[in-house]
């Protein structure tokens, strides 16, 4: 037995023998080495350094890519359990998305060029992404068509949906609720929406206990639409979570993007109103017939016009 002992204290840095919480957690704080005999040899005037990103446990600097899109859309509420994406990629950002959906359990679905390597598929596949392949000879462009065509589909579906919900005629209240129970995402007891009723999707679509919503009601879900215990909303109320970049180059690309709204519990919106992407309308608040609210309510209060403002309750 050898007498010599060694210490490795020297290799106690911060983030090793650390205990993590989630994988996802151990993306990023990759270390950064100084390259010496590089700089010497090319006589660099500045110091060379290497960052070493393959310390990210899939080794590739788009780990950090990944983990932030997924948890920008957790943290702005555009996602959710429930929630499938979508995304045409022929790299490493699709094993980086793949990855991160499969420590969080988010269903992913990756649109790529059928010319990519076994290899990489295999590895999607060991994550639990769902392949589909398009046409090698249509490159990304391709994957990108397979992508809309994916969400165009989704859209299909709630079309076919729409057409049935709103030919229910005279269906009971309870044969109205479980057919919202077949496309939303959640839909509490006792809740109601008279036909015709139009939306985008539906599947971004939470509704609480006792909601409920009068004819002509539009709810454009391209992400999140949650409606609270109790909230009554009139005829022809329009809840636009669509948004659209405000240069006119980039709205020409076709870019667009959604932003969340949330109605609390007990909250009246009259009869009109327009309800635009971003806004939130806090607990028993009312909203006046015809308004268009611009930004958010606090809870209790009273708001009408164009643009919404807060009104002072009648002494009547």
């Amino acid at each position: 037995m050898s007498d010599f002992s060694y210490d490795a204290s020297r290799h106690l840095k911060k983030g090793r023998g650390k205990v993590y919480d989630s994988i996802v957690d151990t993306i990023g704080d990759t270390p950064i080495v100084r390259l010496p005999k590089l700089s010497a040899e090319y006589g660099a005037k500045a110091t060379v350094l290497a960052k070493l990103e393959f310390f990210n446990p899939i080794a590739s600097v788009k780990d950090r890519i990944g983990v932030a899109m997924v948890e920008a859309l957790e943290d702005a509420g555009r996602i959710n359990a429930d929630t499938v994406l979508i995304e045409p990629t022929s790299g490493n950002t699709g094993i980086a998305l793949a990855f991160v959906a499969a420590a969080k359990g988010l269903k992913l679905i990756l649109c790529m060029p059928e010319s990519m390597s076994i290899e990489r598929r295999k590895m999607l596949a060991l994550l639990g992404a769902r392949l589909e392949l398009t046409p090698a000879e249509k490159g990304m462009k391709g994957a990108i068509a397979r992508a809309d065509a994916e969400i165009a589909a989704d859209h299909a579906a709630a079309e076919r949906w729409m057409t049935r919900y709103n030919a229910s005629g005279a269906s009971s209240a309870a044969e109205l609720n479980a057919l919202l129970s077949e496309r939303f995402r959640k839909v509490g007891k006792d809740t109601i929406i008279r036909p015709p009723f139009f939306c985008d999707y539906g599947s971004n679509i939470s509704l609480g206990d006792g909601v409920f919503l009068n004819f002509n009601c539009v709810i454009l879900d391209v992400v999140e639409v949650v409606i609270g215990d109790r909230t009554q909303i009139g005829p022809a109320v329009q809840i636009y979570t669509a948004d659209h970049p405000r240069d006119a180059e980039t709205r020409r690309a076709g870019l667009e993007f959604g932003r969340p709204i949330r109605i609390g519990s007990d909250v009246w919106i009259g009869g009109g109103a327009i309800i635009l992407p971003g806004v939130t309308i806090g607990d028993g608040a009312l909203v006046g017939a015809g308004s268009v609210v611009t930004r958010d309510v606090a809870a209790g209060t009273i708001v009408a016009g164009n643009p919404a403002r807060r009104r002072l309750p009648s002494a009547g």
